[in-house]
């Protein structure tokens, strides 16, 4: 086993580059990293008050026992700490606001790294006829 080197820890800190859905049917591709939340509260990102709620969301993700009004506060907090590319700042400097949708992604992505987008991302549909071409080979085997 060896050490981890530094340009190797360079790499992991610029973050991963993701798609969130976007605002119409295209994806929306950015760069994120994944905040902690004790990093975030001892830096005072998130004010003690809310600390309760953050750590609810963190760990299970937006629950109906959080106000509606914290969440948004949160959701807020947790993307402009994981939008490398682009921020929070210069998607609204084109005259964006992230949906709902977006800062859940995010969140999940907080939490489960790229597995959590997986359900945020359009299933794909099967080929056609491929269910019966299985059930064909399997019956001839």
């Amino acid at each position: 086993m060896k050490v981890t080197s530094l340009s190797e820890l360079k790499k992991k800190a610029q973050g991963q580059i993701e798609e969130l859905p976007g605002w119409d049917n295209e994806p929306f591709t950015v760069r994120l990293k994944r905040p902690s939340l004790l990093g975030l509260a001892s830096k005072g990102k998130i004010p003690n008050s809310m600390l309760g709620s953050a750590q609810k969301v963190f760990s299970r993700g937006v629950s109906s026992d959080v106000d509606i009004k914290e969440v948004y506060s949160i959701a807020r907090i947790i993307a402009e700490e994981s939008l490398a590319e682009p921020t929070v700042e210069q998607i609204e400097e084109a005259g964006l606001e992230l949906t709902d949708e977006q800062l859940m992604a995010i969140i999940s992505y907080t939490q489960a790294g790229s597995k959590g987008l997986e359900r945020f991302r359009p299933k794909q549909a099967d080929s056609e006829g491929t269910e019966s071409k299985q059930s064909v080979q399997g019956k001839a085997e």
